[in-house]
């Protein structure tokens, strides 16, 4: 390949050769070309690649080592090799296609340079190929790097963000046509280093991990993208000086077949977060900062359009404070997001994927108030989704009630149970004369069962009642089947509130069987902020809990709170309890569960979010109680009331309905 035979001198250079050892005394000049070595006969090192070896020792002055271009219009690498007592092997990497010549050059700024040289024969990357190899390297400016095989002890620049070593793609190597995960061990001794991909035109990272000091190596995973990219780069991020480390290549990992959407190995980890990988399972630390993304997973190339709707199946246990799991549908709005808050056990998170459309990023972000979050996540399996189903309402629920038949007065609506409602509660009010078959058809079944089981009084309480509609329409259909009734409803909103007294007088709802409080259902005893206004176009107003903001146009005005206890204490044991509480709704129901056990019968709750969902089916399937209805919010489904079918009626809020077989009121 090159050999001393096939030197040129320049620049009156002196060179006297002893057998394969040449001795170079270079020009005065700084950078002056000195022996210039022409690319002998093509070899097999030039069809595959690979490491010429050269011993140099410099015994005065500093010298440039390097290998020009086909074209000699410029440096493939060089490598700049100070005065020193003992010789050193200098590792100049190859390409696998005919490259230029080899030339020495002085570096020294302070005169001429003298140096010997041997040629130590070459090495070939290992098979099969892998994407990096640590003898195909670069060594930058001010660097000090020695190779043991897959090990490179390197001493940084003093500059932050200096480049240390420069590892060259090998273009041969399998994993590029698949992508993958190369594992690299790493210990930093003094300093802080970047370890990261640049792109195949070297514009910017890929990827980069920053690693500080430890006394213990740590396994560091860089994806590689499908399709190959461009030079591993270890550089120096410490402000205080240079960096010291040990690096050494571990191997590779393919994606395993199936190509699945996501893959834990194929990650990256944010800034300020720190993970851990375990197979499926990552340990995540997240940013102090609320909202900092910590860990994304991008998509795998052949699943990031899915051909039917899958399920992500992630078991989730948060150590401390809370996290959010989602899949994004651009940098910035996600397709699903939940919020899985501190727990012991782990919980089992189902997230759909969409069919048909580019997939983003899954990403794990600390949602918590205050400091940083501590979780596991374990990528548990994909699954087709099932196709919705149908909801079948059976008829007999309603069996016992009659529909109204009048005409409702001036300025009235009038529901299928006789209920008059003033127009101005509400902008546009879509009632049927019969039971309607749209995403409240679920609200009326529950409410007609509970009454049927009740025993001669029919016990309801409402939170989140708006102007009353249900509590006025329980006590609609309480009397009906000639069985009296008490009622309670909690409404935050004033002018809601003063709309249900009106609706309870307008109804004939005497003031003995209800009792009416202007307060916020809440999760912990006191006050708290509750968003107010636009009383007629919004039935959104919430609590507002501390690090949220508030909604846009609203006034946040401080409520009395009342807790399950202080609700029960007013009214029980209850025939059912329905709950609109606007993401409120878990923490409510849990803050007592041993008394809703023992005093509800039956619940229907409004849900807003995936998450509460998720900790709502938890709560009641650790008390035993029965599922009448689970609909998932935002989920379209058909529904079906005997003869009656409607092909889709989309959900926006979801629907739990729980049954405690356990109690029977009397």
């Amino acid at each position: 390949m090159y050999s001393v035979a096939t030197r040129i001198v320049h620049n009156n250079a002196v060179c006297d050769d002893d057998g394969e050892l040449l001795r170079v005394i270079t020009p005065q000049t700084q950078w002056a070309y000195a022996i210039e070595f022409s690319l002998g006969a093509r070899s097999f090192v030039a069809k595959t690649g690979g490491i010429l070896k050269v011993r140099v020792r410099v015994h005065e002055g500093e010298i440039g080592l390097g290998l020009l271009t086909s074209d000699g219009g410029g440096y493939v690498c060089e490598a700049e090799i100070g005065m020193s007592e003992e010789s050193e092997v200098v590792e100049i990497p190859l390409p696998n296609a005919t490259g230029g010549s080899l030339v020495l050059r002085n570096a020294s700024a302070a005169g001429k340079s003298k140096a010997d040289i041997e040629f130590a024969g070459c090495e070939f990357p290992p098979a099969p190929v892998q994407p990096y190899w640590t003898a195909s390297r670069i060594k930058h400016r001010g660097t000090v790097c020695k190779r043991f095989g897959d090990l490179l002890q390197i001493t940084t620049p003093q500059e932050q963000w200096a480049r240390a070593v420069e590892l060259l793609p090998q273009t041969d190597a399998k994993i590029t046509k698949t992508g993958g995960i190369l594992k690299v061990r790493v210990r930093v001794q003094e300093g802080e280093i970047g370890l990261g991909l640049l792109t195949p035109d070297a514009a910017r990272y890929v990827c980069e991990a920053e690693i500080g000091t430890s006394e213990e190596s740590e396994l560091i995973e860089i994806p590689l993208p499908k399709g190959g990219a461009g030079s591993l780069v270890l550089r120096n991020i410490s402000a205080t000086g240079q960096s010291k480390v040990e690096i050494e290549f571990v191997g590779c990992d393919v994606p395993p077949p199936p190509v699945q959407p996501y893959w834990t190995a194929s990650r990256i980890t944010h800034r300020g977060a720190l993970c851990k990988r375990a197979g499926n399972l990552l340990h995540i630390v997240t940013p102090a900062e609320r909202w900092a993304n910590a860990v994304e997973l991008p998509p795998q190339g052949d699943a990031s359009v899915l051909e039917a709707s899958t399920l992500l199946k992630v078991r989730v246990n948060v150590h401390q404070g809370e996290v959010g799991i989602g899949v994004l549908r651009s940098s910035v709005s996600y397709h699903r997001e939940m919020r899985i808050g501190a727990n012991s056990e782990g919980d089992l998170v189902e997230i759909p994927l969409p069919a048909g459309v580019p997939l983003g990023s899954f990403m794990v972000r600390n949602t918590a108030v205050a400091g940083r979050s501590v979780a596991d996540i374990e990528l548990v399996g994909f699954e087709v989704a099932a196709r919705p189903e149908e909801i079948v309402i059976g008829p007999a629920v309603f069996a016992p009630f009659k529909a109204y038949s009048g005409i409702a007065p001036a300025g009235f609506y009038a529901d299928w149970t006789g209920i008059l409602t003033q127009v101005d509660v509400w902008v546009d009010w879509p009632e049927s004369p019969d039971v309607p078959l749209d995403p409240h058809a679920l609200d009326w079944a529950a409410l007609a069962k509970a009454i049927s089981e009740s025993g001669g009084s029919f016990r309801m309480a409402a939170f989140g009642a708006g102007w009353g509609r249900w509590l006025a329409a329980g006590a609609a259909l309480a009397t009906q089947t000639a069985r009296d009734y008490r009622l309670l409803g909690l409404e935050a909103e004033p002018q809601h509130f003063q709309w249900m007294l009106r609706h309870f007088k307008q109804n004939n709802i005497s003031e003995g069987s209800y009792i009416a409080l202007n307060a916020a259902a809440v999760g912990k005893p006191g006050d708290c902020w509750f968003a107010v206004g636009n009383s007629r176009a919004w039935y959104g107003q919430s609590v507002i809990r501390e690090g949220d903001p508030s909604p846009e146009g609203a006034e946040l005005r401080r409520t009395r709170g009342v807790t399950i206890d202080e609700a029960l204490d007013l009214l029980s044991p209850l025939d059912y309890l329905q709950l609109d509480i606007q993401g409120a709704e878990l923490e409510v129901l849990s803050y007592r569960p041993n008394r809703l056990h023992q005093e509800v019968r039956l619940i229907n709750i409004g849900t807003h979010s995936f998450e509460i969902e998720a900790g709502l089916r938890k709560l009641f399937r650790r008390l035993g109680w029965e599922c009448i209805y689970d609909i998932e919010l935002g989920s379209k489904h058909a529904l079906r009331l005997g003869d009656r079918v409607v092909p889709e009626v989309k959900f926006g809020d979801g629907v739990q309905v729980w049954r405690n077989p356990g109690l029977v009121i009397k």
